[in-house]
Order: C-alpha cells, then structure tokens, then sequence
C-alpha cells in the first residue's frame, strides 16, 4: 500500500523552492538523519526516498504533498533534470507528452531529435512520434531546415511539452 498524505508529513518535509525532502520523523534505526535532507540518486538521476520500508520517487511524493493526491500520469520535470524537484518544475503528463519533453539522445548523431542521414538519398530525413502516431517529415537538404521541420511538427503536436531538437 502506497503511502499516505498524512505520513508522508510525519515523516519528511518538503521545501516547494528547493524540491528537497528533509526529515522531520527519521526512521527509528537512523536517529541521525533528523533534519537531513531524504534520499538519494539513482543511476538514472530521479532521487528516490525510502519511508516504511517502500522506495518512492520524489517527484511523486512532491506530488502527494502538495496536492494531497497521488498523480494519475507521469510527472514530467520541465527543466529535464530529474533530480531537479522543485515544484515549479514538475507537471503532470500523459506518457507521450513526457516523450515530447525529452533531450535529444546522447546516441543521436545528427545533433538533433528526430533528424537521421538517409544514406541512399544523400540527405536528412526526419521522423517523429507523439501519441502513439508515427509522422514522416520528409527528406532536407541540410540538417537546419531538417531540425526546423521538426520543431515546428512537435510544437504543433506536442505544445508546451515540446522541446526543441
């Protein structure tokens, strides 16, 4: 069962300016963690907090204590730093609007998201995908109008949770 509201306020605070979580109630076995700030880093940079023996992401918990609910979608950091809690930063998003959100992969090696070399062709292709929808953009001749085509496509798509290629 997850955690509730009420506990998670008897056992951590949270600083909305901040996004840290700090002890208020630690647990029994870790008397020195009181006034410290909960939890830490995982390899994939969410921080994630350990209460009653359950691990739970931050941005949820940040979620859960100042809505009083636990999100129904993604929370989604707009900065795309994970570790980045700060409740100005955090939103809800369906799965799709978190993709649209995402930095261009550190594979990528056009230097833009959804902008390949088709090596037949001799120029820059571009495809994305949102909700599930795969969009052909078409062939460029350079990998600017290609990156401007697809920008304009995930602004189109995506709004306010689209981030630039």
């Amino acid at each position: 069962m997850k955690i509730t509201e009420t506990r998670l306020r008897q056992a951590l605070s949270y600083d909305p300016s901040t996004g840290n979580f700090t002890w208020i109630a630690p647990p029994k076995r870790m008397p020195n963690l009181l006034g410290l700030v909960a939890g830490g880093k995982t390899d994939f940079g969410y921080i994630r907090i350990k209460i009653d023996g359950r691990d739970y992401p931050a941005h949820h918990l940040a979620w859960l204590y100042m809505t009083g609910e636990w999100p129904m979608m993604d929370i989604d950091h707009r900065d795309t730093i994970r570790s980045n809690n700060r409740w100005n930063n955090l939103r809800q998003a369906s799965a799709s609007q978190n993709a649209a959100n995402r930095r261009r992969p550190s594979s990528n090696t056009s230097g833009h998201k959804g902008v390949t070399w088709h090596r037949q062709c001799k120029r820059w292709q571009v495809c994305l995908r949102v909700g599930g929808v795969n969009y052909y953009l078409g062939l460029y001749d350079t990998p600017g109008a290609a990156k401007a085509a697809y920008d304009a496509k995930q602004t189109e798509l995506a709004g306010e949770f689209a981030r630039a290629s």
